[in-house]
C-alpha cells in the first residue's frame, strides 16, 4: 500500500489520495484508461472572451478555446508557468478575515476586478460571475495537500494550484467580492475564510468543513448555498461518512494525535443528522432543465465512508447542456464537455450533488 507524503481533503480523495492509495478502492484514476477525462480530453477545453461571452445575463460558450487563446489568458493574470507561485497563508486567528500575501497573488487579485470592472460583470447574475471567474483559472495546476502543508491550521490562499475544493471555494469567494463591490484582498480572504470554516471561524484543524456534506450544511444553515439536490430528483443515500477516522493512517495531523482524532469522530458523530442526497448517473441529463452556470456540482461515490470524491462547478454550454469546470488531476482546471457523460466515465461516482451559491442579490433565482 503506496501512502500519500501529507493529507488532503477528504471531497478530493479519489482525485489524490485514492489515486495512489488503491487503485481496488477507487477504480479508475483520473489519469487512467476508462475515465470520464478519456471522453474529455485536457486539450478540450471551452469558453471565449468575457466581452463575447456574457449573453443574456449568463455565460454562453459559442465555441472550444484554442490553445494558444487559454494560454494568453493565464500569462495576463500571471497564471502560466512564467511564474511559480507558492500557497500562501493568511490569519490563522479564530476572528480573522484579512491574509497575508505576496504582491503576486495581490496583484491577479486585482486583475480579476478589473476585469469584471470592464465587463460590468457585477451587474449580472451571481452564476455567470462564478462560471466567468471559474474561466479565467484555465489551465491552472493540480496540487494535492496545500491546505495541510502547515502543521498549524490556518487560512490556506492559492491563485495558481488548486485541488478540487480549494478551486472552487478561491472561485466562489472571488465572486463573492465582485458581486457585493468588495474590492479589498481582505475581504476575498474573509470570504474564503467564511466558506472554509465551520461557521466562518478559525478554530483548529477540526474547525474546517472536511467533509463536502458537512461544507455543504455548514454554508447552507448561512445563506451562502442552497443545496438544490433533493428538488432536482435526488434520492436519499444511506451513507455515514467516517473514511477519515477509518482511515486514520492516511491523515498525519491526527494519526498519533487522539485529541485531533476524536475531535474528527464528534465530527462524523454529527454529520449523522444531515440528510444527504444524490442525483443518480441516470438521471442527470434529466436534471439540466433545472441547472444554471456556476452551480456547484459535487460527485457522490460508492467508495466507503466518502460522501463526495470530487467537486467542480455546472458549465452552460448554450445548448441546454451543461459541462462540467474543474480542477483535475489530469490537465489542471479544465472542462469537460458533458458533465453527464463525465459522471458516467468513472464506475465509482455514482451520480451528482447540485448546490447554487448565492449572493444575497436574489438575481439569479
Amino acid at each position: 500500500m503506496i501512502k500519500p507524503e501529507r493529507p488532503i481533503r477528504t471531497s478530493c480523495l479519489l482525485f489524490s489520495v485514492l489515486l495512489v492509495w488503491s487503485v481496488a478502492a477507487c477504480g479508475k484514476s483520473d489519469q487512467s484508461a476508462g475515465n470520464a477525462d478519456r471522453i474529455a480530453p485536457d486539450s478540450v477545453t471551452a469558453g471565449v472572451a468575457v466581452s463575447s461571452t456574457i449573453q443574456s445575463s449568463r455565460v454562453v460558450s459559442s465555441q472550444i478555446a484554442s490553445s494558444e487563446a487559454v494560454s494568453s489568458r493565464r500569462v495576463a493574470l500571471g497564471v502560466g508557468e512564467e511564474r511559480v507561485t507558492k500557497s500562501l497563508t493568511a490569519g490563522s486567528a479564530a476572528t480573522s478575515g484579512g491574509g497575508r500575501a505576496d504582491s503576486s497573488d495581490r496583484a491577479i487579485f486585482e486583475q480579476l476586478l478589473k476585469m469584471a470592472s470592464e465587463a460590468n460583470l457585477a451587474a449580472e447574475p451571481y452564476g455567470t460571475i462564478v462560471q466567468t471567474i471559474g474561466m479565467e483559472f484555465l489551465g491552472a495546476e493540480y496540487v494535492a495537500g496545500l491546505l495541510d502543508e502547515s502543521d498549524r491550521e490556518q487560512l490556506v490562499v492559492s491563485f495558481s494550484k488548486f485541488d478540487c475544493v480549494l478551486f472552487v471555494e478561491t472561485v466562489l469567494a472571488v465572486s463573492r467580492s465582485i458581486a457585493a463591490n468588495q474590492t479589498t484582498f481582505e475581504s476575498f480572504t474573509a470570504e474564503l475564510q467564511a466558506l472554509r470554516y465551520r461557521g466562518g471561524m478559525i478554530d483548529g484543524y477540526c474547525s474546517r468543513l472536511h467533509y463536502f456534506s458537512d461544507w455543504i450544511d455548514d454554508n447552507e444553515e448561512r445563506g451562502n448555498v442552497k443545496n438544490l439536490t433533493e428538488q432536482l430528483g435526488g434520492l436519499r443515500v444511506d451513507e455515514s461518512p467516517d473514511f477519515m477516522s477509518s482511515n486514520r493512517s492516511l491523515y498525519p495531523r491526527f494519526a498519533d494525535n487522539d485529541s485531533l482524532f476524536a475531535g474528527i469522530r464528534k465530527m462524523e458523530d454529527d454529520l449523522t443528522r444531515v440528510a444527504i442526497f444524490t442525483i443518480p448517473q441516470s438521471q442527470i441529463k434529466a436534471s439540466y432543465p433545472g441547472l444554471k452556470a456556476g452551480d456547484i456540482i459535487a460527485t457522490s461515490t460508492s467508495v466507503n465512508g466518502l460522501d463526495v470524491s470530487h467537486t467542480g462547478f455546472a458549465f452552460d454550454n448554450g445548448d441546454g447542456s451543461f459541462g462540467f469546470l474543474h480542477a483535475s488531476t489530469s490537465g489542471g482546471v479544465k472542462v469537460s464537455p458533458d458533465l453527464s457523460d463525465y459522471i458516467h466515465g468513472n464506475r465509482k461516482q455514482t451520480g451528482i450533488v447540485v448546490i447554487r451559491p448565492l449572493d444575497g442579490r436574489n438575481l439569479d433565482e
